[in-house]
Parts: C-alpha cells; structure tokens; sequence
C-alpha cells in the first residue's frame, strides 16, 4: 500500500526485537484492507510450532 510502508517497517523492526527475546522467528509482516478496517497482521513461528499461550505472551 502506497505511503504505508514506513508504519509497516517501524512494526517489523519492534516485533523482531520483541520475536528475539520471545526466541520466535519473525515470519511476516503485512498490513492488509478487509472490509472491517486495516489489519496490520504478525506471523510468527518457532521449531516445535507455536501455541495460543505463546501468542499470548508476544502482546
């Protein structure tokens, strides 16, 4: 999205400091448009799989 990639770059570069010290691999980063709103979407993942407590714990 045109103009939005700052906002995006600042979210990825403060995930993977938060994704490193959580031991996760940062995956993704997008911001997408549903019909609800903008949805700036984190993926993440980890060796033996992530669990909704780990989610959790990320925010």
């Amino acid at each position: 999205m045109p103009g939005r990639s700052m906002p995006v770059r600042e979210a990825r570069e403060i995930a993977q400091r938060i994704a490193q010290e959580m031991q996760v691999e940062l995956v993704d980063v997008e911001l997408v448009k549903e019909p609800a709103g903008h949805f700036l979407r984190f993926y993440v993942d980890r060796p033996d799989g992530i669990a909704l407590n780990d989610l959790a714990l990320l925010c």
